[in-house]
């Protein structure tokens, strides 16, 4: 999702060349800022990207696994999500 998220903020010319935003929280929210805020996608891609956002976290983070369910889920969000923004934002 979060290449995605570059892969979005590049094609919009939002950011240039070079790596872009430094951490998975600024890239979150320019996100927001740039493409859900300005009415270009729909609140629930900010909404997945920050549910998703949280099982990284824990996954990555947290002292136990992530369970099959929140995994499971996880992909499936990142699917549609990712779906979506080749849709809205497809490549020149």
């Amino acid at each position: 999702m979060f290449d995605a998220v570059h892969a979005a903020l590049r094609i919009k010319g939002i950011v240039s060349e070079g790596p872009g935003p430094k951490t998975h929280n600024g890239l979150i929210s320019l996100f927001s800022r740039e493409l859900v805020q300005t009415g270009q996608l729909d609140v629930a891609y900010s909404k997945a990207l920050n549910k998703v956002q949280q099982v990284r976290l824990q996954g990555d983070y947290a002292a136990g696994p992530l369970s099959l369910e929140d995994a499971t889920r996880a992909v499936a969000q990142a699917e549609t999500f990712v779906a979506g923004l080749r849709e809205a934002f497809p490549l020149p």
